[in-house]
């Protein structure tokens, strides 16, 4: 039986089980006469077994193995590649960390739902200084759109301004970042990779990947649940900026060789954005 909002992603198998509402069962994943509470991520590839009994909110991590008979506590995380043969019942197994290669990154509305981009956006921001002006985009997907402006909720709470630049490339976020003094950006966009994934990507006020140091502090603020609360005047604007893009063109243009006699070193990369927002005479 699988209720209500549960999605199951292809390739997966179920036989005999009972997957309760608003779960997911990821790619190539095996649920064998095993029940499956609510909110639950069984991620791809992972396995489940006859009488396991796999709690509310629990997240089983990619190839991980739950065998037969085994009761796992809500609200448990299981490790990739991990074979649990005995019952966990105490404890949680969360995460350390929250940063990989590509940023934040994870399933949409399954790792990366609304809740936490606003709870993320808490965390940065109490990290910065009070009163820092943060400059967000994304891609022009609308799942991007749906977890940006939950970033966009969490920064103000924290004292900290957030300027929405709409859709635009990173190359043109990075851009404005270093160029009108921000103290620092974030980009949302759907992986490249995996269009399941979305990446939440950060940028310091040079227009630059964060630093590892800075990744454990914003990570640290979100586990601890340690975010600065602004008072009711303290709290962040948020302002709509798309015309700030223009600044890049006029950029762009300027750094266009005109004579023809001169080889160009000139790069561009248009990213998402059509030819004709970027660059006029490209």
């Amino acid at each position: 039986m699988i209720r209500d909002d549960t999605i199951v992603d292809s390739r997966a198998t179920i036989d005999r089980s009972v997957i309760w509402r608003n779960s997911y069962i990821g790619e190539r994943a095996e649920i064998r006469g095993a029940i499956i509470g609510r909110q639950c991520s069984i991620k791809s590839k992972a396995m489940a077994f006859e009488g396991t009994v796999i709690g509310d909110g629990t997240v089983v991590d990619e190839g991980a193995i739950v065998q037969p008979n085994v009761k796992i506590w809500p609200n448990k995380q299981i490790e990739a590649g991990a074979t649990v043969t005995s019952s966990i019942i105490w404890g949680s197994q969360g995460r350390r960390a929250i940063f990989g290669r590509w940023g934040v990154s994870g399933l949409v509305n399954i790792d990366i739902v609304p809740e936490f981009a606003a709870k993320l956006g808490a965390a940065y921001g109490s990290i910065l200084p009070r009163g820092s002006t943060v400059v967000l985009s994304r891609d022009p997907h609308r799942a991007s759109r749906m977890i940006k402006r939950a970033m966009i909720a969490g920064l103000p709470s924290a004292g900290v301004h957030a300027h929405d630049i709409k859709d635009q490339p990173i190359p043109v976020a990075r851009w404005i970042t270093s160029n009108h003094g921000y103290a620092g950006a974030v980009h949302v966009r759907v992986s490249p990779f995996d269009d399941r994934t979305v990446d939440i990507k950060f940028f310091d006020k040079r227009g630059l990947d964060l630093d590892r140091n800075t990744e454990r502090k914003i990570e640290g603020s979100f586990f601890r649940e340690d975010y600065r609360r602004a008072y009711l005047d303290e709290v962040g604007v948020i302002t709509e900026m798309p015309l700030l893009a223009d600044g890049y063109t006029d950029a762009l243009v300027k750094a266009i060789p005109v004579d023809d006699s001169r080889p160009s070193q000139l790069v561009i990369d248009y990213a998402n954005a059509p030819a004709s927002r970027i660059c006029r005479r490209c």
